[in-house]
């Protein structure tokens, strides 16, 4: 659905529901009422049912939506194919509105797609188009005279509201009848896009067509950090393995398989402590002692033991 100017020729519009039109006189005031001599200025908004193509997508949290072509030829089918189809409301015939677009999957539809309105939602829809946009306004300083034709909801506020320019987006418009075309023909257009996910139940149903990316959370190893300590544990593995090896050339005992160094342990921490006896050795005395002892080392198969 959108809204569109005549450019001013005389010809006829194919369009399902009657324009909406604005008649406004220039330099309007006390001093300048309207007689046969003032200049009025028209301006008219038809009303097209039509078949956009359009592209979708969300960017950082942004909704975008590229148009890529409109199709608005239409036909009137009198009567169905198939008979059986009849309405039990309408037994005589079947009225409706369809749209053939000729495109394929480059505009996100299947070759021979049809799109279609029935009868009865395009004279609803006609009704309140003729309803809303209808009327006329009296200003009589300081008061306001609004006469909508008929008695429809809100059509009174609606003619203040295009007068006033009270309408979302329009305060800062010169023309007030086309912003508020366009607001309603943009409300409309999202009540019969969203129509088909409204009615739909089923989860193959096909709403359109296209690739849909995520957001999804992955891990990535940056094999590069990870070099360096690899590398300093390799050399550390390399330096072991060079000191067991030069350790096993020399015949020098390594350190789980030698009891000598155990004897001396902590013996600097002991140095004053009493002994079993309750007398105290200081560490000169224990050297003394040790001198006078004579032991005897013995070797066998590189095992020590000292006796």
């Amino acid at each position: 659905m959108r809204g569109s100017r005549p450019d001013g020729r005389t010809r006829p519009l194919n369009r399902p529901a009657g324009p909406a039109a604005v008649l406004w006189p220039a330099d309007l005031s006390i001093d300048h009422p309207v007689s046969n001599s003032s200049t009025i200025f028209a301006t008219e908004c038809a009303f097209q049912i039509c078949v956009q193509s359009v592209r979708p997508r969300v960017n950082n949290g942004v909704y975008y939506e590229d148009s890529i072509d409109w199709w608005c030829n239409f036909t009137l089918q009198t009567m169905p194919t198939n008979y059986s189809l009849l309405h039990k409301d309408n037994p005589v015939g079947w009225r409706r509105l369809e749209l053939s677009p000729p495109w394929a999957e480059d505009h996100g539809m299947q070759p021979g797609q049809t799109f279609g309105i029935a009868s009865s939602s395009l004279s609803s829809l006609t009704g309140f188009i003729q309803g809303i946009f209808a009327g006329s306004v009296s200003v009589m300083s300081p008061s306001l005279s609004i006469l909508p034709p008929q008695s429809m909801y809100a059509a009174q506020d609606i003619l203040g509201s295009i007068f006033y320019g009270n309408v979302s987006g329009c305060a800062d418009e010169h023309d007030h009848l086309v912003c508020a075309a366009n607001n309603a023909a943009k409300a409309m257009t999202k009540t019969l896009r969203d129509s088909a996910f409204v009615a739909s139940r089923s989860e193959n149903t096909t709403m359109a067509r296209g690739r849909t990316l995520i957001m999804v959370n992955f891990v990535r190893i940056q094999w590069v950090w990870i070099a360096l300590p690899a590398l300093v544990w390799l050399l550390a593995l390399l330096t072991w393995i060079g000191t067991l090896w030069k350790s096993s050339l020399a015949k020098v005992p390594r350190w789980r398989d030698d009891i000598l160094p155990l004897l001396f342990l902590y013996r600097e921490g002991e140095e004053g402590k009493p002994e079993i006896s309750g007398t105290a050795r200081s560490g000169a005395e224990v050297s003394v002692s040790c001198a006078a002892i004579t032991v005897q080392l013995h070797t066998n198969d590189c095992r020590y033991r000292l006796s």
